[in-house]
């Protein structure tokens, strides 16, 4: 079934696929702007305007937005040619932009066209939930793939531009950097990061003074050591949490899962291997999402990008496609309509079970990078 659905060369037109993702992302610009929620379009809009106000970034502001920023001080200068736009204007552009991006980056990876739709249109839906929530995650999963194109291109001056870009916007983006080890060229990509990160770091310098910036990136580090501790949502310590040890430590949590993704590097053999690099990027995909503290049900168009490309290259096994159904219906459907309002909120939000399949995913994405026969190539043709 999933076979014949990307064989329709409808599904596989890149213009046609353009298209709906397209017109999604207009749709849920229209959508929120009716309903007037556009609150988190407001806090990104403000990284800019705090910035160059010389305020704090991480501070309440009720009377302009709910919640409070998380970004670092280098996302104002991202943000700013949407903010200064009209609202209307700059929510429509900002999620295009998004959606420019992630469909980019997908058309780039080194997979076949039915491979390649088929992971488009299985993150559909995870792709509207954060269109709607006029969040930064397409953009964010883009920067991942773009690193992992650069390393696979031997560019790795150009990957640690994506590394140092993504990790002074959101810190886990210096995640991409667990891909170095596995391409030669290490001791260039060790000084280009140094060089990039010194770039990132500065830029903001453009519009705020020297002593301002020390201060924005100290509240910076701030809000994400409070963040780990007292937030956790959609994540391995949500689970954990809300199921089993309420009490459990999110540093405990995060401190196995390093353990375990990097146990992965013991099988050097396999470094060289399509398959393993591929699967290599959907860990890190997912990782960045089950292990955040501040995972929400947005930012799994991220790990559900991750899911896509593990089950492309992996064999087509019955236990394989009953986790890609589990992870699609639990994960991506929960938060929509089709499941009642009850469902949702009191028994999948309350016990994080969004985060469910994915975590069993990620599980079996480590098993097959560790033990199976990774030179196998279980890719539709």
């Amino acid at each position: 079934m999933l076979r014949d659905f990307v064989n329709k060369p409808i599904f596989q037109d890149k213009r046609f696929i353009f298209l709906v993702f397209v017109l999604f992302s207009v749709f849920a610009v229209v959508q929120q702007l009716l309903l007037k929620q556009i609150n988190n379009y407001y806090i990104f809009k403000y990284v800019y305007y705090h910035l160059i106000q010389y305020k704090d970034l991480y501070s309440h502001y009720p009377s302009e937005y709910v919640d409070s920023n998380h970004y670092g001080p280098l996302f104002g200068l991202v943000i700013a040619p949407f903010a200064i736009l009209p609202d209307w204007l700059g929510v429509l552009f900002w999620n295009l932009f998004n959606t420019v991006m992630l469909v980019y980056a997908i058309s780039k990876l080194p997979v076949s066209d039915k491979n390649r739709a088929f992971i488009y249109w299985f993150v559909l839906i995870e792709f509207m939930t954060s269109e709607q929530n006029l969040q930064s995650n397409p953009f964010i999963t883009a920067l991942f793939i773009f690193t992992f194109l650069m390393f696979e291109k031997e560019k790795p001056f150009w990957a640690a531009f994506f590394i140092a870009l993504g990790g002074f916007i959101k810190l886990y983006l210096f995640l991409g950097g667990a891909f170095f080890l596995l391409y030669p060229k290490k001791g260039k990509f060790l000084l280009s990061v140094l060089f990039w990160s010194a770039v990132m770091f500065a830029l903001p310098l453009l519009v705020i003074s020297p002593h301002q910036l020390i201060l924005d990136y100290q509240q910076f580090y701030s809000s994400l050591a409070l963040k780990v501790i007292t937030n956790h949502q959609l994540s391995v310590t949500g689970l954990i949490k809300f199921n089993f040890y309420p009490d459990i430590s999110s540093f405990y949590v995060m401190g196995i899962g390093v353990l375990i993704f990097i146990s992965v590097y013991l099988r050097r053999e396999a470094f060289k291997q399509k398959t393993f690099k591929l699967l290599f990027l959907a860990s890190v995909l997912i990782w960045s999402v089950i292990f955040s503290p501040g995972a929400e049900s947005p930012t799994y168009i991220i790990a559900m990008t991750g899911v896509a490309i593990w089950f492309v290259v992996s064999e087509k096994t019955p236990l394989n496609i009953g986790l890609l159904v589990f992870a699609f219906i639990l994960t991506s459907l929960s938060p929509t309509d089709l499941f009642p309002h009850y469902i949702h909120y009191e028994i999948i939000q309350a016990h994080a079970l969004k985060a469910l399949p994915v975590v069993l995913i990620w599980f079996k994405v480590i098993y097959q990078m560790l033990f199976t026969d990774i030179r196998k190539d279980y890719a539709w043709k």
